[in-house]
């Protein structure tokens, strides 16, 4: 085998490429701005988007909690399990956040 038959994605490459998918697809969905979706800023037309894609990027990737907060503005792992089990409780509830997040983790998923 000279090198060329074989190519496989560093574990990096497969975390980060689905994750800028995921925070574009999240910004499209709720008309804000990369910027915003990563932002300090704690506004709740803000949060509840910047949380979906929290619970997204758990679901869909292989990244740790840490590696999701270092690429969200370098929040602390624990806001992003905070994220992910607010946005878990509404899907369980399939509360209207819920099913918002579930049609994006399906479209999402259409893409991959």
């Amino acid at each position: 085998m000279d090198g060329l038959d074989f190519y496989e994605p560093t574990r990096a490459a497969l975390r980060v490429q689905p994750i800028a998918g995921i925070m574009r697809a999240v910004c499209e969905k709720f008309v804000i701005s990369q910027i915003e979706l990563c932002s300090a800023r704690r506004q709740s037309h803000l949060v509840r988007p910047r949380h979906i894609a929290f619970w997204l990027c758990k679901e869909l990737t292989l990244a740790s909690f840490p590696e999701i907060g270092r690429l969200f503005g370098n929040r602390d792992h624990s806001t992003i399990i905070y994220g992910v089990n607010k946005i878990q409780a509404e899907v369980d509830a399939l509360t209207e956040t819920g099913i918002a997040a579930l049609s994006l983790k399906v479209r999402l998923r259409g893409e991959q």
